[in-house]
């Protein structure tokens, strides 16, 4: 029947599945149930009746290969690299359904066209995005041929299985818009960092342009002179060159340090954009400024890798920053998986902030130095990062 997985959920695994696979399973395999009754139908013959045994087997059959689908499948595929194994496993699932119908038929029962769910969903969920529409129309196409044949004409099989259509294509068009979102999100941040890399690459050539021109123009004339045996106005040269070249790197120096330096409203805005493509909700309390220079470069990277644990490493629905003039504190409500990807002293006690192992944290925490104190782990259902400044510098 209806099988209704997430979007990706990257290569995680647990007993030896992605975690995808075992999501599919898990919308997958209670609809199973539906199968009880066919299955209630043939027991009530008696599986010493060979039609009763035929469509006993044909069922059980049905629902293992149904299963194995959603194991070797992807859901939501965003390629046609499976497209052959995915055509046999529907080959598969319509032959078996197919026997059904004409063996329940044949019992004068219309309980086989029921059977077409188990063939729809898949088609919606596995198939390769172009071939969807097609697949459902044959579908419904040989739906209405069985309804033709069956001995017992109603509408309840109809709406059944279009139900099921119906839910299967809007959780697949829910799987490509969110792959779209990842796929945007990604360019955006790919962008992003060309137009930085350019933007440095411009400041360097401007600073610097001028500049190293002249060191080359003055160490050929400095040349030329020792040439001519002119020492003196070499060695003066020499120490225009000397100049110039302390010069350039104090420039060199000013550019790095300028990009270095992060603004808390800058990565606010580009954690929001993450968050938002990731179905996260971002809160920001401001509470006050920090002041400007080393305490609020400092604020910006906590809020950035705050974020971005928790888009990485949590399944955090809410992500709260809450700016003060002497801290920052991020928090999200992922916290149960979030301590277990980076590591939780906490489990022994959730009443306080703890320090955890993770080198983003330890890097961030070695950057704040003596300025502050850093502290980060579980607090109750919440997961917190948060920067204290020991005054405001």
């Amino acid at each position: 029947m209806i099988a209704l997985p997430t979007a990706s959920e990257g290569e995680r695994r647990w007993l030896g599945l992605p975690i995808r696979t075992l999501i599919s399973l898990a919308w997958a395999l209670p609809f199973l149930a539906f199968l009880a009754f066919p299955i209630a139908s043939a027991l009530d013959m008696g599986l010493d009746h060979p039609i009763a045994r035929a469509f006993f087997i044909e069922v059980i059959a049905l629902g293992f290969v149904y299963s194995a689908s959603w194991v070797v499948n992807e859901s939501g595929p965003a390629n046609d690299s499976g497209k052959w194994v995915f055509l046999a496993f529907i080959f598969v699932i319509l032959a078996l359904q197919i026997a059904m119908f004409i063996t329940a038929t044949n019992t004068g029962g219309g309980g086989g066209v029921y059977m077409l769910s188990y063939v729809l969903s898949p088609i919606a969920l596995q198939a390769p995005k172009r071939w969807v529409a097609p697949g459902i129309a044959l579908v419904v196409a040989l739906g209405t041929l069985e309804l033709l044949f069956s001995p017992v004409l109603n509408f309840f099989p109809i709406i059944s299985v279009t139900i099921t259509t119906l839910v299967c294509v809007f959780a697949r068009l829910m799987i490509d818009h969110d792959r779209t979102k990842e796929v945007a999100m990604v360019q955006n941040l790919a962008l992003s960092r060309e137009r930085e890399r350019t933007r440095i690459s411009a400041d360097l050539h401007d600073i610097l342009g001028q500049t190293l021109t002249g060191i080359t123009v003055k160490a050929d004339l400095a040349g030329r002179l020792l040439d001519g045996g002119r020492i003196d106005e070499a060695r003066a040269q020499i120490d225009d060159l000397t100049e110039m070249s302390r010069t350039a790197l104090a420039d060199v120096r000013d550019v790095v340090a300028a990009n270095r330096t992060l603004l808390p409203e800058t990565e606010i805005e580009s954690a929001r954009a993450i968050l938002d493509a990731a179905g996260i909700r971002l809160n920001v309390v401001h509470e006050g400024d920090p002041a400007p220079g080393t305490p609020s470069s400092l604020v910006a990277h906590v809020i950035r890798e705050g974020c971005i644990n928790a888009f990485r490493h949590s399944d955090a629905k809410t992500v709260t920053i809450t700016v003060r003039e002497d801290s920052v504190t991020v928090t999200n409500d992922g916290a149960k998986r979030q301590a277990l990807r980076l590591g939780d002293p906490l489990h022994r006690s959730s009443d306080q902030l703890g320090r955890a192992d993770g080198s983003g944290l330890e890097g961030l925490r070695d950057r704040v130095g003596s300025r502050g104190s850093l502290l980060w782990g579980r607090e109750a259902d919440l997961w917190t990062l948060e920067l204290r400044f020991g005054g405001v510098e």
